[in-house]
């Protein structure tokens, strides 16, 4: 997972703050250095031919990186920013199959897919750069970790469905 990197959308953040409204948009949005502490696995047969495997990672780290563009009334700018955190979580289910005639405790998958996923991205440091809203950024602190952890708790599932079981098949065989 550690050279996974996700390219995400363009978010836009809406706030009303008085006279008018804070609108902040984060552009090239890119989170990667995904690392985990633990990983368990529960397994149970679910037939002859596959088996269900319940993963927990715990411990999940991630960063993301962007560009931010802020328009509030007459004011305007623009820098980038930093976010992260180590306290995220993956549960996910994947099901091993065989089209062997052997059953999976002697012969090892031919097949896998992810049956569900959810993930608990948990992002607690920010660092802003450039522009006035850098040095009141604390203000909207939350809102925009908060939009980025939004954003990358689906990606991050889309991107294991399309590599997470064929991982873990691969070091089983």
């Amino acid at each position: 997972l550690r050279g996974l990197v996700l390219g995400l959308p363009t978010q836009v953040i809406s706030k009303k703050v008085w006279p008018s409204t804070l609108v902040i948009t984060l552009s090239k949005l890119r989170c990667g250095g995904i690392s985990l502490a633990d990983v368990s696995i529960n397994s149970k047969k679910n037939t002859k031919a596959s088996v269900l495997a319940a993963v927990k990672m715990t411990g999940l780290s991630v960063s993301c990186t962007a560009d931010y563009h802020y328009k509030w009334g007459w004011f305007s700018g623009k820098g980038s920013l930093s976010v992260g955190g180590d306290a995220s979580s993956l549960a996910t289910s994947l099901l091993f199959e065989t089209k062997n005639v052997a059953p999976l405790t002697t012969t090892p998958p031919s097949t896998s897919r992810v049956t569900s996923c959810n993930a608990a991205i948990d992002l607690d440091n920010l660092h802003l750069r450039g522009g006035f809203i850098a040095s009141i950024g604390n203000l909207f602190k939350g809102l925009i970790m908060s939009k980025v952890a939004d954003t990358v708790n689906p990606e991050i599932c889309t991107a294991f469905q399309d590599m997470g079981a064929e991982l873990l098949t691969g070091a089983m065989t």
